[in-house]
């Protein structure tokens, strides 16, 4: 007997949306569409560079080279709605090159702060006192677990997306991201301001395992 084929839809959100078109627009040759891509995604760019450089300058310089590298490959994206990590996976590589032509190191102390003012969080972090606090708490965190926070609840990367930027099965980076959520709480208790400390990052609470 005949089967019925299987359908599969598959759904993009708004912002996927936006950037399939912004890139189909690029790739024309559309000025004004690199430009409105450039916006979109620098601030983001800047401070994810600049969580993993630890340095701004170096950030800069290597969001500078991903912006070169990632218009020239565009044409390479084999789906424009996926731009964002894949645009995260340039940056990160180029931060990573720029370390080593520095001879920098990923490894941070506890007495070093995060710059994540301008990274776009979510409305439970907006007030500066919360900023202060969750930036304060991050930087005293191991560098992986740092980064696999900010790409999670700051970035809001989906785990399937950070498991392919940092090149990490996905049950690996579920795995960090428990691990990482409990020595923030921990951390966060430790503080004199430990209450809205855990209601700066409650969105964390809520994802599922």
């Amino acid at each position: 007997p005949l089967q019925a084929p299987s359908i599969y839809i598959v759904t993009k959100t708004a912002d996927q949306i936006y950037d399939e078109w912004l890139v189909l627009k690029v790739r024309s040759g559309d000025m004004d569409a690199v430009s409105a891509l450039v916006k979109r995604w620098q601030p983001a760019a800047l401070s994810y560079a600049q969580i993993v450089t630890r340095e701004k300058e170096l950030a800069a310089e290597a969001v500078q080279e991903s912006w070169i590298s990632g218009i020239r490959a565009i044409r390479k994206l084999r789906d424009p709605a996926r731009f964002r990590p894949w645009f995260y996976k340039i940056i990160h590589n180029q931060c990573i090159n720029g370390l080593r032509t520095h001879q920098k190191h990923l490894k941070v102390t506890a007495a070093q702060r995060l710059e994540v003012n301008s990274m776009q969080a979510s409305d439970s972090m907006d007030s500066l006192e919360h900023q202060e606090l969750v930036n304060l708490v991050l930087s005293q965190m191991p560098e992986n677990q740092r980064v696999i926070l900010t790409l999670f609840y700051l970035s809001e990367l989906e785990v399937d997306e950070i498991a392919e930027l940092l090149k990490l099965p996905s049950g690996t980076v579920k795995s960090r991201l428990h691990t990482a959520r409990g020595a923030f709480r921990r951390l966060s208790e430790r503080s004199e301001s430990s209450t809205y400390s855990r209601e700066a990052f409650s969105l964390g609470v809520q994802y599922d395992e």
